[in-house]
């Protein structure tokens, strides 16, 4: 089957099946993501970002989402950073691994670190420095995130900078 949407996991693999189970699929779905040889591992980390109801389990699954922030696959990389911001978990871990995210070579990456910083809000006040310094990243949509992160984290920053 070929996938609709490039650089996105295929629904049609089996594991997609595991996200509608809700908390109880939470743990064979992190054994993917700890795997570093599994080929699923992208669609873990989209899967855990996407799933509802996982109450407090789902702080199991940061300290995973943090390994593979820093994973050379874009694509296991670049899920990890939007499940952590949309996890919310574990501001005092999980924001200075994304403000560092702010400087990989991988564009999507950065841009949805920027994102993720910007869901934390208030809790992300330690990644103001690299948003400010991600206002003059080379790419724009890294750059119009950073500027919407700080909206939520500082408006005042942009205010002084002259950005609205």
């Amino acid at each position: 089957m070929n996938n609709p949407q490039p650089g996105f996991p295929d629904p049609a693999q089996p594991i997609f099946a595991l996200g509608w189970l809700g908390e109880e699929a939470l743990p064979p779905i992190l054994t993917v993501l700890a795997d570093s040889h599994h080929l699923d591992r992208a669609a873990a980390a989209w899967i855990i970002g996407t799933m509802r109801d996982l109450g407090t389990n789902r702080v199991r699954a940061v300290p995973l989402l943090l390994r593979c922030l820093t994973e050379k696959d874009e694509a296991i990389a670049r899920h990890a950073a939007a499940a952590l911001g949309e996890l919310g978990m574990e501001p005092a871990l999980v924001v200075p691994t994304l403000a560092n995210s702010l400087g990989d070579p991988i564009v999507v990456v950065r841009r949805l670190s920027a994102h993720s910083l910007g869901l934390f809000a208030g809790q992300a006040q330690m990644a103001i420095p690299a948003l400010v310094q991600s206002l003059n990243d080379t790419n724009a949509s890294v750059r119009e995130e950073a500027t919407n992160a700080l909206r939520q984290i500082a408006p005042e920053v942009l205010k002084k900078k002259g950005t609205r």
